[in-house]
């Protein structure tokens, strides 16, 4: 993941392994497998003075996996995330979707120590909030899921929240080709993905992060 600037708007450059197939229309819903995939997310560049962010994005290592369910007595596809942090500490998200809009529901969150002690259990509820989500709108943590599962082949628009209660952010996803990459677990097939916003959209925490 690479930062750049495009006539003064941020973009972010996302290479991600395919390792699925996109036969239908773009912007359709393509239908999870239930498989985990496992992502490692580098920041490779940073200013001298920003040790911080260095801190912040140095790696981060996160297994994902779709499948579908039963949510109050109505289909719904759940994304898991997990991810372990530098300090043995386990963070579980569900985020629950429904199939045919693809409006995001509701989402959990868990934290436990590496020791198994729980330390936070929270959920949020976004169809029910004081600011209703926009169509296409997911969470920061799901842009696995919206690349996994919806066929991008031409640049598309999405929202991204971070709480129910914060204004969604707008971004576009352009695609930017395809290549081979080569890591020690093998060689993949990727796409790579532009991810272009305006800053001014981003939430206050955001704007004070590093460029990178």
């Amino acid at each position: 993941m690479k930062k750049i600037s495009a006539a003064g708007r941020p973009v972010w450059a996302v290479v991600l392994a395919l390792g699925f197939s996109w036969p239908g229309p773009a912007g359709a819903l393509d239908q999870p497998d239930g498989r985990k995939r496992e992502y490692v997310i580098r920041n490779v560049e940073s200013g001298p003075d920003e040790a911080a962010g260095r801190r912040l994005f140095d790696a981060v290592t996160f297994t994902t996996w779709t499948e579908t369910s039963i949510r109050d007595g109505a289909p719904v596809l759940v994304h898991h995330r997990e991810e372990r942090t530098r300090e043995g500490d386990r963070i579980f998200w569900k985020f629950f979707v429904e199939p045919g809009s693809l409006d995001l529901l509701a989402s959990e969150k868990k934290i436990e120590t590496r020791a198994g002690k729980p330390v936070q259990d929270y959920r949020d509820y976004y169809q029910n909030s004081p600011r209703p989500a926009p169509p296409r709108t997911f969470h920061f943590q799901m842009i696995p899921f919206v690349v996994q599962h919806l066929r991008i082949t031409a640049p598309a628009k999405i929202h991204l929240v971070l709480t129910p209660e914060m204004a969604p952010w707008q971004v576009t996803l352009i695609p930017d080709g395809e290549e081979t990459i080569r890591v020690p677990a093998g060689t993949f097939a990727c796409l790579r993905l532009k991810m272009v916003y305006s800053r001014d959209d981003l939430p206050p925490f955001f704007k004070f992060l590093p460029s990178a």
